[in-house]
């Protein structure tokens, strides 16, 4: 009787061990579903094709918060991002890859908060921009970065 319950017990450590070294062995020779990820830097940008030197900003997974001043000029602008990888290529990511823009809130001189402003930026006040990779992205590893953009009343001379 002891003998088969020695047995038994023999047969279940055998049949978990088993089990759990092909679970690990199942996890490690598990492909990666995103092999050519990259680690990119967000250009902030006004025109698709604007290059580096164009950009207002640059936001990484480490700097991912920003702020910029630009002075009232009366003119419309609409953010959006260029992905510059690591072997210096610039890219404006579409479909899987694309980097959302939301204007989160802006900010009026008064102190008036409007949470759903237009995504062009043209007032005097402050404004939040988050800008966010498409986590099933192929190209790069998804990361959030946030831009805050002071627009400036027009110094008077």
């Amino acid at each position: 009787m002891k003998v088969k319950r020695i047995l038994s017990a023999g047969r279940s450590v055998m049949i978990a061990s088993i089990v759990f070294f092909s679970a690990l062995l199942f996890t490690a020779c598990e492909k990666d579903p995103y092999p050519n990820r990259q680690h990119i830097t967000m250009l902030i940008v006004e025109h698709e094709y604007d290059k580096r030197e164009d950009a207002y900003c640059e936001l990484t997974e480490q700097e991912n918060h920003k702020t910029i001043e630009i002075e009232f000029d009366a003119k419309y602008r609409h953010f959006m991002v260029l992905a510059l990888f690591e072997d210096g290529s610039i890219k404006h990511l579409t479909d899987e890859n694309r980097i959302d823009c939301d204007v989160m809130h802006y900010i009026s001189p008064e102190g008036e908060i409007n949470y759903k402003p237009s995504n062009w930026i043209f007032e005097v006040g402050t404004y939040e921009i988050c800008f966010s990779m498409k986590s099933n992205s192929t190209l790069a590893f998804p990361f959030r970065a946030k831009l805050t953009v002071k627009i400036l009343p027009k110094e008077i001379l």
